[in-house]
């Protein structure tokens, strides 16, 4: 059987994301399609590389709005 996963959006709600990872990883299920819009869309895109829960909550936790816009003089 193929299981199909979509988060949606939702700026912070998003995090409500990770709870259904948890479980879904928990319960050993990996899905073979992975869609998401905004928020969603990073998080399924980060599962798709796969990286663990755990690993996507750090990279959510580190997360800065500052480090994604940074700028250098080139």
């Amino acid at each position: 059987m193929k299981i199909g996963l979509t988060l949606g959006g939702g700026a912070a709600r998003g995090s409500a994301h990770i709870g259904v990872l948890m479980e879904l990883e928990a319960l050993g299920i990996r899905p073979n399609l992975i869609t998401g819009t905004s928020i969603g869309g990073m998080m399924g895109a980060l599962l798709a590389m796969g990286l663990t829960v755990t690993e996507i909550t750090t990279f959510f936790a580190n997360l800065s709005v500052s480090s994604m816009f940074q700028l250098t003089k080139r």
